[in-house]
């Protein structure tokens, strides 16, 4: 096993030069068995230990175990204790769950901080198993008939290749000591049910599963791929990048056959769930929003736009001091003598000092706003200008307004108020920057 794995490590993680990483050893059997095997190549790391304390002294023992095997292999150890069940009940999920939540988000965390390159798992070839039976069960595509991954954001999983029966072989056979996770042995859990009693009968009945699977995994893997290979030519034509995310184009998607199937695997990375809503978002009217964890989907005229959720509302308004650089807001005040000025840019404007009066107020713009267009006549409320130039709502919600005594001097970064230009270049003293 110690040949196969080597050869094993090295093709698949190959790690560079200043890379390192971490494993998760929670001290059952395969986890040592993955720390004895990084030891016996020389190659380094760290042991990182959840105590999600569900077992009672069981736990403690479980970490102080974990604990003394890197002291004695002078090993950094990293440990963090939970508490899983006030975790699982406030966040109403099982406890299977609340423990994967809160080991993943802890070696996320540790990852940043110590500047880990990979934190490697000791999931074995049975849990791939496992987990692809899990998967056909509650419904999946073929993301969850893969199984799982070899390595992904940050992870890697060096055992997966091998069996359980081969992971015990190479711990008997290397006097290995481990702790035996008794509730590993309880079918009350889905896993465990088919750990026991529905792998072991199928192994009976095929005597080559573990090969067959693999086989079977590499060619979904191939499959997989060419899935990816399409995806990423039609997200070039139906996808275009902007300043407030990404605007997908509902006329050029529905010229490709099986659109619901593109705009799920389009949206799949971003954590939406409610994909019946999302599917008949192309009917809705405009303005209409989805939600998921991380992100919004809004249906605006012929488009859907993707955007990030996190937008700072918390800002009302900022005023600006005579000559001054704001620069959370990317803005920068300025006084001079110009005596030759133009509109080179949308990003900046010339004013007349004697036509403004400071503090200047910084705020976003509000139904009811009118300005008077520059190169324009008349007034415009800023919603049927924003109409009229046919702004997308992310565009319009990004919008920001310069008021001098609750009268727009700009509408920032697209027009300016021509009440407050110069009439002649000497008059052009305040320049104002994004």
């Amino acid at each position: 096993m110690l040949n196969s794995f080597a050869k094993k490590f090295e093709n698949t993680y190959a790690l560079q030069e200043g890379q390192n990483i971490a494993v998760a050893c929670s001290g059952g059997v395969d986890s040592m068995v993955l720390c004895h095997l990084l030891l016996q190549l020389d190659i380094p790391f760290c042991v990182l230990h959840c105590n999600f304390h569900l077992r009672g002294e069981d736990s403690n023992d479980d970490a102080a175990f974990v604990r003394r095997f890197a002291e004695k292999h002078l090993l950094e150890f990293d440990q963090i204790d939970f508490d899983t069940r006030s975790y699982a009940k406030e966040k109403g999920i099982s406890i299977q769950m609340a423990a994967r939540e809160l080991r993943y988000e802890w070696f996320d965390k540790i990852k940043r901080e110590k500047n880990i390159s990979w934190v490697a798992t000791a999931h074995h070839l049975d849990d791939d198993i496992e987990t692809v039976l899990i998967n056909i069960g509650r419904g999946t595509g073929i993301r969850g008939v893969v199984g799982i991954p070899d390595k992904d954001n940050g992870f890697i999983r060096p055992l997966l290749s091998f069996t359980k029966e081969q992971i015990l072989r190479f711990a008997e056979a290397n006097n290995i000591v481990w702790r035996e996770d008794k509730s590993n042995l309880s079918t009350d859990y889905l896993r465990n049910y088919l750990r026991h009693k529905v792998i072991p009968v199928w192994k009976e009945e095929v005597s080559d599963l573990p090969i067959g699977f693999k086989n079977t995994k590499n060619h979904l893997m191939q499959t997989l791929q060419l899935q990816r290979d399409y995806l990423e030519l039609i997200k070039n034509q139906v996808c275009t990048s902007t300043d407030f995310g990404i605007q997908i184009n509902l006329n050029q998607l529905n010229s490709f056959p099986n659109t619901s199937a593109l705009l799920y695997e389009l949206l799949f990375p971003f954590g939406f769930t409610a994909w019946e809503d999302i599917f008949h978002l192309e009917n809705a009217q405009s303005g209409k929003m989805i939600l998921s964890d991380t992100h919004r989907l809004i249906k605006d005229r012929d488009n859907l736009l993707l955007s990030e959720k996190q937008i700072n509302r918390n800002i009302k308004s900022i005023y600006l001091r005579n000559q001054q650089e704001l620069e959370d807001m990317s803005i920068i005040l300025a006084k001079l003598t110009a005596k030759v000025f133009k509109f080179e840019t949308k990003r900046t404007i010339f004013v007349s000092e004697k036509k403004i009066s400071f503090p200047l107020e910084l705020r976003r713009w509000k139904a009811g706003d009118f300005f008077y267009p520059a190169g324009m006549t008349g007034k415009k409320k800023l919603s049927k200008y924003f109409k009229d130039e046919k702004y997308s709502l992310l565009e319009k919600e990004a919008i920001w307004v310069l008021c001098c005594k609750n009268e727009i001097v700009w509408v920032v970064g697209h027009r300016a108020d021509r009440r407050f230009l110069p009439n002649k270049p000497e008059e052009a003293t305040i320049k104002i920057t994004i």
